[in-house]
């Protein structure tokens, strides 16, 4: 699947189910359920080593390309971030601080 579908499919799912506006897990589920749909695959009969191997062969959405859609949409569109979206970047400074970043150089680039 190529990123622009994968962007269009994150944005539907966004809208359509807001609690996976919260959850890269929840929301990384739904779409490999689609993806397996979408090949003739049912959730309920195939075995985690069969899903295992159509993430290997590429059969599936890969999460980095699920959640970098959702973080950018997200970034995007205020109506498609969950109630943990302004939590999340309530503790940037933080956690920045954490890892040692100078947080007086970022807030300055952020301007």
């Amino acid at each position: 699947m190529n990123i622009n579908n994968t962007k269009d499919r994150v944005e539907s799912l966004l809208n359509q189910h807001s609690k996976l506006q919260d959850s890269d897990n929840m929301l990384i589920g739904y779409v490999w359920h689609l993806d397996l749909a979408d090949i003739g695959i049912s959730t309920k009969r195939i075995t985690a080593t069969d899903l295992l191997i159509h993430l290997r062969d590429g059969d599936l959405t890969s999460a980095e390309a699920i959640t970098r859609a959702r973080r950018k949409l997200q970034e995007e569109n205020p109506h498609l971030r969950g109630e943990k979206y302004a939590m999340r970047h309530n503790e940037q400074t933080h956690v920045q601080e954490q890892l040692g970043y100078n947080t007086q150089q970022i807030h300055m680039f952020n301007d």
